[in-house]
Parts: C-alpha cells; structure tokens; sequence
C-alpha cells in the first residue's frame, strides 16, 4: 500500500460493521470475525492476531482467503482492509496471491506491494498502477474534504487524473469527483472536477444500457 493507505487504514477495520469476537476466539474464527475484532484493538496488535487466526491453516491458504476476498470485492473499503491484512503476511506467503490480484480491481495496490518489497520492476508491473488506486483511497477521506483535496493535488498531474476517474467504473468515483468539485480550492480545476462527475454519471448510465 502506499503511505497515504497505510495512513488511512487502520481506521476502516474499526467501521467493519461485522459481528465481533474476542482475540482469544480467532483460532476458529471465520475471515469476517478477525476484522471485526481487528477493529477494537491498535493496529500495532494486528500482526499478532493475524498470526493467531486458523493456526492449523498454512499461511500460503490463509492469505489466499484474504486475496480470495479482495478479488471479489465490489467496494473500495473492502479491497483496502483486504490488503492491509494481505500485507501482514510474510511475503513468502503473500507475494503469489499479490501476484494472482493483478489480474483484478487491486491490480494497483498489488503492483505497489511489489514494488515496495522489491519483488517485481517498474517495467513489469508499473502499468498496473493507474490512477484507480487513488480512487479507493481518496474515498475514505470524503468525510474529510480537505485533506481528501490536499491528497488529490499531492498527486502528479490533477487533470490527466481526472480524465481516467470520469471513466473510472467503480461506485465511489462519484463522490469522489463530488468533493473535488465542491471543495478544490483551484477554480479552474473545481470545475473540471465537476465537468468530470457529470460525465461520469452520463457514461456509467451509458455502460448499464
């Protein structure tokens, strides 16, 4: 993940919304009830209680549940806690299942993964890393709309990522591209933001016919 989602998530896996189990119950817990109870406690105890989670499983199988879920993932929420829990993984176990979500809507948060640890070049897999990455991240912060517009200009080129968000099918590009035109305090690129949701909302009613 990048800074920016290691910074924001650890504040998701608090607002799972899923029935909740102890620590001490995690050996047979189901995925569900490990986040959950990763959300009441410091991020800094997650690694432990990922570790305590189906003992018995293999590792290579338990982080292949976790990448099975990040495939099929509709929300960007769900794909972001998917792979921070991924990424607590060693990466012996992780790197195939990181390898296998290229070929999925994570393929930009895998590519980074392996970037970061050195397991793969720019050349091979930074194409995967387009702009759909900031899509996910971005829509955590839209309760937050400064520092979501802060992030969003932080990026290189603001008007080529408006472009690719317009054409962007994942469900929060929308209120994404919302905030951004309320609240970007550069006029000119406010306006293209929300030029950018209209269109948008006209393609995607398009791609449904």
């Amino acid at each position: 993940l990048t800074a920016l989602g290691r910074h924001a998530l650890p504040g998701l896996l608090a607002d799972a919304g899923l029935s909740l189990r102890s620590a001490a119950d995690l050996a047979d817990a189901d995925l569900d009830d490990l986040i959950a109870a990763m959300g009441q406690v410091p991020p800094e105890q997650h690694s432990d209680m990922l570790g305590a989670w189906q003992p018995a499983m293999p590792a290579s199988e338990r982080a292949g549940a976790v990448a099975a879920m990040i495939s099929g993932a509709e929300y960007a929420r769900t794909r972001l806690i998917g792979m921070r829990l991924l990424g607590l993984f060693d990466a012996e176990a992780a790197e195939p299942h990181m390898r296998q979500l290229l070929d999925t809507d994570a393929a930009g948060h895998a590519a980074i993964w392996l970037l970061e640890n050195g397991l793969a070049d720019p050349e091979t897999v930074g194409g995967f890393v387009t702009p759909a990455v900031m899509v996910d991240i971005l829509s955590e912060l839209i309760d937050e709309p400064d520092i979501l517009c802060e992030q969003f200009l932080a990026a290189h080129d603001p008007e080529a990522m408006l472009e690719f968000f317009w054409r962007h099918r994942a469900p929060e590009t929308a209120g994404v591209l919302d905030v951004l035109g309320r609240h970007l305090p550069d006029r000119a690129l406010a306006k293209l933001a929300r030029k950018a949701a209209m269109r948008h909302r006209s393609w995607t009613a398009n791609q449904g016919r």
